[in-house]
């Protein structure tokens, strides 16, 4: 079985055909405009124009050749490739497809902070339109923000609609301005707002490349957590990644990368219509942007033994649900050097596990130990609480009363990347947002054990191809999770295995009992 892997190399051939193909539309780009210049007089200018004396063009050709489209042409494709990469991030956390790099209200904020630099003056300042343009833009993400992340999770939703709302906004408070400015000031204000890359300086260039080649190099080292925040947030979590940082990294990273290119590409217009002198017949290039995609195994036996607690008056359960008994659904495998009991709770009367949904209690008073080698069930009736207390013992969700400890240490103390090489969780179903294939699924197992930067090597395909051998998975390796059944779905996402886990927990993994998932 050959695993389909990105290696440093293949990204490398991959770039450098890209690189190729850029290379390729730069030089057609310089005959494609408003002035018909011929490809063979296109080149001879590239080859001979530079030359004093040299007739045969105009002085409208040389402007174009030599003036406009050589700095635009980069600081074209620069941008191009900013906004690009913006658009990636936001569609992935979003998991929305539709989502834009202007979805936040970016470009909206900094128009604003433009539009009333205009306003007031600031044009006479060095780079006074363009910074208040990005403070405009900077000032708009703290906005979106805050509004979306009142408490301690920053939800996609909610700041999807925080976006969408501030963006309106914003565009009422440009409508506003521009209807109450005189003439001249509507004048430059449109100029600004619909951009122009032809007037583009070496030093303009450099510095906007700088700062978005910087804004690149955070978003691709966040590549893979972002491929597994798209699968889902809470797998993300399992695999040892530290969500709600990587989301505020990514956001902030994308929105100001956003705010950058935007100045970029529309102070160069609002330049034009102070400075007129430029003909303005000058071609302008132009690009289209360029987009970018994101087990060995021990069983051990069970030890006839369980540690399992309830209440006689039944507390662990909300007043709105049934009363059903014992709670007890999650399957786990422990091996302990100690011999002891390696996940409990504390048993002291004011330390029992207990959980509240909206002040409600789902779980209250729950204490067990399991220890080495044993194999523990526990069992309950749709909605008594068993997903919640899996999340808990994963570490996913933090209990409101009690602690879970893991070998004498309490599991919340502990970061996310140890408990990932310590527990793996196998869910009950998840639907797939983006459509990754069974191998490339299992592969992502290996995550807690790779840096930011590092690509899986042969241990890890080894070990990925080990453990599709084991689920008998290695036949539908190469389908996408969405054209699986729900029994092949979890069998599949035994990826927990290739975390090479000390701890399994299994959820319902009897729903689906065919020979892969037993």
């Amino acid at each position: 079985m050959v695993f389909r892997s990105v290696k440093l190399l293949t990204v490398l051939e991959i770039s450098f055909l890209l690189l190729l193909a850029l290379a390729g539309t730069v030089v057609v780009s310089l005959f494609v405009g408003v002035t018909d210049i011929g490809i063979v007089r296109g080149v001879t200018a590239l080859l001979y124009g530079w030359r004093e004396g040299y007739a045969g063009f105009t002085h409208l050709e040389k402007e174009i050749l030599f003036c406009r489209t050589p700095p635009a042409n980069p600081l074209c494709r620069i941008v191009g490739a900013a906004l690009s990469m913006a658009g990636v991030v936001f569609q992935a956390l979003l998991r929305n497809p539709l989502a834009d790099p202007y979805i936040l209200g970016i470009s909206g904020g900094a128009a604003v902070g433009a539009i009333i630099g205009i306003l007031i003056g600031a044009a006479l300042l060095p780079l006074g339109i363009p910074l208040l343009a990005f403070l405009g833009a900077a000032l708009t993400v703290i906005i979106v923000f805050g509004i979306a992340r009142p408490a301690a999770h920053l939800r996609s939703n909610t700041l999807l609609l925080a976006g969408v709302i501030v963006n309106a906004f914003f565009s009422a408070i440009i409508m506003f301005l521009i209807s109450t400015s005189t003439s001249s000031d509507v004048h430059k204000v449109m100029f600004w707002l619909m951009g122009d890359l032809s007037l583009a300086t070496t030093r303009e260039i450099t510095l906007t490349g700088t700062i978005l080649f910087i804004g690149f190099a955070i978003l691709y080292s966040h590549a893979r957590p972002m491929n597994l925040i798209v699968v889902s947030e809470e797998t993300a979590l399992q695999l040892g990644i530290n969500v709600e940082k990587v989301k505020k990294i990514l956001f902030v990273a994308a929105s100001l990368i956003t705010g950058v290119a935007n100045v970029g590409k529309r102070d160069h217009r609002f330049r034009r219509a102070l400075h007129p002198s430029c003909d303005a017949n000058a071609a302008r290039s132009r690009s289209p942007a360029s987009s970018s995609r994101i087990l060995p195994f021990r069983r051990h036996l069970s030890r006839d033994r369980r540690h399992r607690r309830q209440n006689a008056d039944g507390t662990g359960r909300t007043s709105r649900r049934r009363h059903y008994g014992d709670l007890r659904r999650a399957y786990f495998i422990y091996p302990s050097p100690e011999g002891k009991g390696v996940l409990s709770h504390d048993h002291s009367a004011h330390r029992k596990v207990g959980f509240q949904y909206n002040g409600r209690w789902v779980l209250r008073d729950i204490s067990f130990e399991v220890g080495e080698g044993e194999f523990v069930g526990i069992i309950g009736p749709n909605g008594s609480g068993k997903t919640t207390l899996l999340k808990i013992l994963d570490g996913i969700l933090t209990p409101r009363e009690g602690r879970v400890m893991l070998r004498d240490q309490d599991i919340a103390r502990l970061n996310r990347e140890t408990l990932a090489k310590v527990i793996g969780v196998v869910p009950q179903d998840y639907s797939m947002f983006f459509p990754f294939s069974v191998e490339e699924i299992v592969l992502m197992g290996r995550t807690p054990h790779l840096g930011l930067l590092r690509f899986e090597g042969r241990k890890d395909f080894a070990i990925a191809r080990r453990a599709m051998e084991l689920t008998e998975t290695t036949e539908f390796r190469r389908r996408g999770m969405g054209e699986l059944s729900g029994g092949e779905r979890q069998g599949s996402h035994r990826r927990a295995v290739t975390q090479e886990p000390q701890i399994l927990l299994l959820d319902e993994p009897t729903t689906y009992p065919t020979s892969n998932t037993r």
